[in-house]
């Protein structure tokens, strides 16, 4: 009789606690709260960071014949950039940051000063500026190795594809919790009733 007593005692912390359907949606609806504000505060982070990597290039356009490569003076002796046109370079990748973050503008639906329903922009016209900023992009980066420049240069002219590249990497995470919040919602009264 003890064994059978012992068995049928189930430490509370075991078993599973249910909501009811109220308890559920008002989970729910802080769990999307909460993603979006983390969403929105990641998203201009991104745009933030874009902006602060243009900056690096319009210190380009500003110097003179020979321009110093600005990360070069962190890692090691500064180190003249060998293309014969740097500040051509350098629009490139402003252009190139520039539309990358209007593509998150896009894809996040971001609805900065009323750009969003004055252009009338749809999530089909994000491909094609991503297109945009891979294309400009490439281009320094490519003159780079064209004019053999040093490595350091290479790395500053990659850093657009980086910043698109870091961007896209965010926008899928931020997917991935979206949707699992989506199937969280799909799952929320499987187990009603019980």
């Amino acid at each position: 009789m003890e064994g059978l007593h012992n068995r049928r005692n189930k430490n509370v912390e075991d078993e599973a606690e249910f909501l009811d359907e109220q308890e559920q949606e008002q989970l729910l609806q802080t769990l999307r709260d909460q993603n979006n504000t983390a969403n929105l505060t990641i998203q201009q982070g991104l745009i933030i960071i874009g902006c602060i990597a243009s900056a690096l290039f319009f210190h380009i356009l500003f110097q003179s014949d020979s321009p110093i490569i600005p990360i070069s003076e962190v890692f090691s002796t500064p180190t003249p950039s060998v293309l014969p046109i740097p500040a051509l370079a350098a629009l490139f990748s402003i252009v190139s940051i520039s539309t990358s973050i209007f593509a998150l503008v896009i894809k996040c639906k971001m609805n900065i000063f009323g750009l969003l329903e004055s252009l009338s922009l749809k999530d089909q016209y994000t491909s094609g500026v991503v297109l945009a900023s891979i294309i400009t992009g490439f281009i320094a980066p490519c003159m780079s190795l064209f004019y053999r420049g040093s490595m350091i240069e290479f790395i500053y002219w990659s850093v657009p594809l980086l910043v698109l590249g870091m961007f896209y990497t965010a926008l899928y995470m931020i997917n991935q919790v979206q949707e699992s919040l989506d199937e969280l919602e799909k799952s929320k009264y499987k187990y009603k009733g019980a």
